[in-house]
């Protein structure tokens, strides 16, 4: 794995910036930059912060702690998931997943004067009612 100097090369590369221009954005020696891309030294927090806000860089990724956990194929698939959504509730019943049942309240219909009460319902079922055509909020249920 790269160390944190590797990666604050590659994230000043990628901004543009010379060495000798990072130092000087930065108030420092060029030789106190080199030290910390040749991992020798490391930035104190408050340099750190000042090397994010120039190199609009990700904290993370400077320091190496994002890793690639999706493959093509996962990424795919997941937005496949997520752009049919009339598909969920068969895939997550095939996997197994996300059948814990929801507690919802039920306010009394005047039709059948049923008193107001917590009920139990599966996640299929409250999505069917949240999908339902005219409802637009959670105040239409």
């Amino acid at each position: 794995m790269d160390g944190f100097g590797k990666r604050l090369v590659a994230a000043r590369e990628k901004k543009g910036l010379s060495q000798k221009k990072l130092a000087e954005l930065l108030n420092i020696t060029p030789t106190r930059l080199n030290y910390w891309e040749k991992d020798k030294r490391e930035p104190d927090f408050f340099m750190f912060s000042e090397i994010l806000k120039i190199l609009d860089a990700d904290a993370n990724e400077l320091l190496g702690l994002r890793r690639q956990l999706w493959n093509d194929s996962d990424k795919k698939l997941i937005t496949a998931y997520r752009e049919h959504p009339d598909m969920q509730p068969a895939i997550n019943k095939m996997l197994d997943i996300d059948n814990e049942p929801r507690y919802v309240w039920r306010a009394a219909r005047s039709e059948n004067h049923t008193p107001p009460q917590i009920i139990e319902m599966s996640a299929e079922e409250l999505d069917i009612l949240e999908n339902a055509p005219g409802v637009t909020s959670d105040d239409d249920l």
